[in-house]
């Protein structure tokens, strides 16, 4: 059963384990700045089933490292798009390339084990959203196998 708390406590320890290197921003020189949200995508992807849109370029990781570089910027927040739903995996391959510049956010069920938080940590996410548009809220203390 996974409770309000429990999904709670699950965000902050997937934070908590994937601190920017392991030292403080402050401490690290090769940080000079860092952008909080962007998407990295392709066309072709599988897209999610109830989407507002698809769109019709492409917006790679080495496109948006050429931005944050053209910015001054060092590093960025990758943010999963709607369009692709809870498939992560084309970020999640941006995040394994890049270690050094991007950390993420990724789309999940409300019923994700925390195994699988603790991968998603290992990759280099920090965070989670969940796409709530049309659906009704979760109840984090419902059965997870009828949670929504």
């Amino acid at each position: 059963m996974t409770s309000r708390r429990m999904f709670h406590g699950a965000i902050v320890g997937l934070a908590a384990a994937s601190a920017w290197p392991q030292r403080s921003v402050a401490q690290d020189a090769s940080v000079t700045a860092i952008d909080s949200h962007a998407h990295v995508f392709k066309r072709g992807l599988p897209l999610a089933a109830n989407i507002r849109y698809a769109p019709d370029y492409d917006a790679t990781p080495e496109d948006y490292i050429r931005n944050l570089d053209a910015k001054g910027m060092s590093n960025g927040f990758l943010v999963q798009p709607s369009f692709l739903g809870t498939d992560n995996s084309y970020m999640l391959e941006a995040l394994r390339r890049y270690p050094n510049r991007f950390r993420g956010i990724v789309v999940v069920q409300p019923d994700i084990r925390q195994d699988a938080l603790q991968e998603l940590a290992a990759a280099g996410v920090v965070g989670i959203r969940l796409n709530l548009i049309g659906v009704q809220n979760p109840q984090f203390n419902a059965d997870p196998g009828r949670c929504c």
